[in-house]
């Protein structure tokens, strides 16, 4: 009897790690799928780039010191980083809703500096001015993202 009391204590202090939650983990799916999301609005905004070029010429490019190319780069860079983010968090997103704020607010970061550096002067000479405003931006984006997106989520599975 005393034999098998052993072997119950020894189950129970095991040094065995406990077992972790995978559930929470993004997968390398989870991650392209909001890279994809990403790039798609990308495409959007580029989209819509290319009619004012159509539109409107270079003038409104030239006038803000951004040239159509960086602005389509900007938007790809911008956007698909914003994907990567909310595509590597949204599993925890989705379970705990401080922390999709949390992550609304930083995908929606480079999304709102790239759109802004795109339709504004070159970003390496931005003073405070222009950066308290895309600052306060990203914070409104990614709260008005996360409430949408709460309302009517992307189906990721």
């Amino acid at each position: 009897m005393a034999h098998n009391n052993r072997k119950k204590l020894h189950a129970v202090t095991s040094d065995d790690p406990p077992a972790i939650n995978t559930s929470l983990r993004p997968t390398t799916q989870d991650i392209a799928r909001g890279a994809r999301i990403g790039f798609f609005f990308a495409i959007g905004f580029s989209v819509i780039a290319l009619l004012i070029f159509a539109v409107e010429g270079p003038r409104p490019f030239q006038r803000n010191d951004t040239p159509l190319g960086l602005v389509i780069s900007l938007y790809l860079i911008g956007f698909t980083v914003a994907g990567l983010i909310a595509g590597t968090f949204h599993r925890l997103a989705g379970r705990y809703p401080w922390i999709a704020y949390l992550v609304g607010i930083t995908a929606a970061t480079p999304m709102t500096f790239a759109t802004t550096a795109a339709v504004t002067h070159n970003a390496l000479l931005w003073q405070t001015g222009d950066w308290v405003p895309a600052s306060i931006l990203s914070i409104v984006y990614g709260i008005l993202g996360v409430r949408m997106f709460r309302k009517d989520p992307i189906k990721w599975d």
